[in-house]
């Protein structure tokens, strides 16, 4: 006996189609993004097919050099208040005394370690804090994950300015390489951005703030 053939209404879609209002089979279902729409409406500025969040845009390179001359300022009018105590004045001060006299060295070591290590838990601690230095704050830009654009983690910001500090090492060639790398990287990262898998953007009236809760 032949069995009734079901009418077109009935028939299953195809493969890939749609079942009432869902999405198609593999697809995400689309909707308003809480961080609103990068440039072009792409998430982290433009960038398409990355991330799961989406910004107001990735921080320009003059924002980032801008927060970044401002917080070294900072560091060094601290670092310099800091270090007076320290440093003997008579062999810095001495004419005579010549540049790899004790005095000049150890004065060097005391104002570089200072200096380092001031800038490392001030880095470390804003951004686990909060995702911004007061460079930050000022020019309106942010640190976040690379992966949904949280609040990154205390360890990460540790790490993020470790490697600061380890590409400093050889001559501060590393650092010099590591600042210009945002002029060709497609995401704006540094190397230490990289390393530590962050992005900086764009601070927007009416965003959430991932780091709201700590």
């Amino acid at each position: 006996m032949t069995q009734p053939q079901p009418g077109p209404e009935e028939q299953p879609p195809p493969f890939g189609g749609t079942y009432g209002q869902q999405q198609p089979y593999g697809q995400v279902p689309q909707g308003p993004s809480p961080y609103g729409q990068g440039e072009q409406g792409q998430p982290y500025g433009g960038v398409p097919g990355y991330g799961a969040g989406s910004y107001g845009g990735l921080a320009s390179r003059w924002a980032r050099l801008g927060a970044l001359i401002l917080d070294n300022l900072l560091l060094g009018v601290v670092s310099t208040v800091v270090s007076l105590p320290f440093i003997d004045w008579d062999a810095m001060m001495d004419p005579n005394a010549p540049m790899t006299s004790n005095g000049y060295i150890v004065g060097n070591l005391v104002s570089s370690g200072i200096s380092t290590v001031l800038g490392f838990f001030y880095f470390w601690l804003m951004h686990a804090r909060k995702g911004q230095t007061l460079g930050k704050m000022a020019l309106g830009i942010r640190v976040v994950r690379e992966q949904d654009g949280g609040a990154i983690s205390s360890g990460t910001a540790a790490w993020r300015y470790g490697v600061q500090i380890l590409l400093a090492i050889p001559c501060g060639l590393g650092s010099l390489l590591d600042a210009l790398w945002i002029l060709w990287d497609p995401r704006k990262q540094t190397l230490h951005d990289k390393a530590a898998h962050t992005l900086v953007v764009k601070v927007e009236p009416g965003m959430p703030d991932p780091y709201a809760e700590r």
